[in-house]
């Protein structure tokens, strides 16, 4: 992405983290809390959470991360990429409705995310990516995401549609990558280690599909 783009580009990905509220530490680390940071400046609540996550048992180190994300001059940014959903589908996250600010829900802390960070920082160009589609829902099972729902009965597809509506309906553009990527059930071995996790090619794909999101919308 940094190659394509020509300037100064920062992965900040945390894995296994959402957009709404979440159970556990990772909450301290999903879309609403980090919009919540970058609008107040305050990064302890991250910066503690990601501490606990590090003693843990799984030793799941993001320390390096919550300090990259503390650091930032959020007022030199220009573009702000928000590659979420995922993980809403598989923890069977509430979707809730297009006026809904409640972070509970994911429409909701879309719509909350979006205010705390565009009322700090109006300039950044903010741009939502859309899951892509999964082979499996756990390792080895083989319930690919078209045709399997989550435990709430919700398909992977419609929180795709409901991210992109949400987009939109604050103006701010969507890559679907659910529908777009290219990555299907004939050839996702190509590009997906594990049936949901990219592998290098697939990292490639993604990131070309971005550049040209980026491109076609600012």
């Amino acid at each position: 992405m940094q190659r394509m783009l020509g300037g100064s580009v920062l992965n900040c990905g945390i894995s296994g983290t959402t957009i709404s509220q979440n159970s556990g530490e990772f909450d301290y680390l999903s879309l609403h809390c980090l919009s919540k940071s970058i609008n107040n400046g305050n990064w302890d609540e991250v910066k503690s959470a990601c501490e606990r996550l590090a003693a843990g048992e799984l030793r799941q180190d993001y320390r390096s991360t919550a300090d990259k994300l503390s650091l930032i001059d959020w007022n030199s940014v220009n573009y702000l990429i928000l590659f979420y959903g995922t993980n809403d589908f598989s923890n069977n996250l509430p979707i809730g409705n297009e006026n809904d600010f409640q972070i509970d829900t994911l429409v909701g802390a879309i719509n909350y995310s979006i205010k705390k960070i565009h009322s700090k920082y109006p300039k950044i160009k903010i741009i939502f990516v859309s899951p892509i589609w999964r082979a499996r829902f756990l390792d080895g099972d083989d319930k690919e995401s078209d045709t399997n729902p989550n435990k709430k009965g919700i398909f992977l597809i419609n929180y795709v549609d409901s991210i992109i509506k949400t987009s939109l309906s604050n103006k701010i553009p969507c890559i679907d990558m659910y529908r777009t990527s290219g990555i299907n059930k004939y050839n996702y071995t190509s590009f997906l280690s594990d049936g949901i996790h990219p592998t290098e090619g697939g990292e490639e794909r993604i990131a070309d599909k971005i550049f040209t999101g980026i491109i076609c919308s600012y």
